[in-house]
């Protein structure tokens, strides 16, 4: 198989255009994913879908609020270049009233992100408890009647919660 990022993808060999497309990018990548590891990720990505305008959102919260973060250097750097130098004293309330913004909009952006992000995660988790619910009220009863329903709720509660800290990152 030829590398993910050198081939055609679904483009004929003489049919390239030069320019690498997400979609591509993302198909030749999932041809070398097992085919039972595409149907999970298949299936996880069914309860991630309806939030992706969310997560896009949340996404594009953190990088701003990182964004911010990285303002404070450059603003250090006319803290000491120009204003501690003695070139030009009034850009001080400036720079200080501009340190105080952005400290602010990082806060903003990223507490904001994380509610977010927190209202997501628990919302997929919901679905996913929900999913397995309606799962287990269509199995018949002759399956509970041979199984020990004990360790059966535990490794459902297990593999929740398993689920849980690999989403929360906890």
């Amino acid at each position: 198989m030829a590398p993910p990022f050198g081939a055609a993808g679904r483009r004929g060999a003489g049919e390239s255009s030069g320019i690498c497309r997400f979609e591509d990018t993302v198909w030749n990548l999932l041809k070398y994913v097992d085919p039972q590891d595409r149907d999970r990720l298949s299936k996880i990505m069914g309860f991630v879908k309806p939030y992706w305008k969310r997560i896009v959102i949340v996404f594009v919260l953190m990088m701003s609020s990182t964004l911010f973060a990285l303002a404070y250097p450059l603003f250090m750097k006319y803290l000491i270049d120009t204003i501690f130098t003695g070139t030009n004293t009034g850009l001080l309330w400036i720079v200080v009233v501009g340190m105080f913004l952005v400290g602010i909009l990082r806060y903003v952006t990223s507490a904001v992100g994380g509610y977010i992000n927190t209202w997501v995660t628990s919302r997929v988790l919901l679905d996913m408890r929900l999913s397995l619910f309606r799962h287990l009220h269509r199995v018949p009863m002759n399956f509970f009647s041979g199984a020990r329903v004990g360790d059966m709720v535990a490794r459902i509660n297990g593999d929740i919660a398993e689920v849980q800290s690999i989403a929360t990152g906890s």
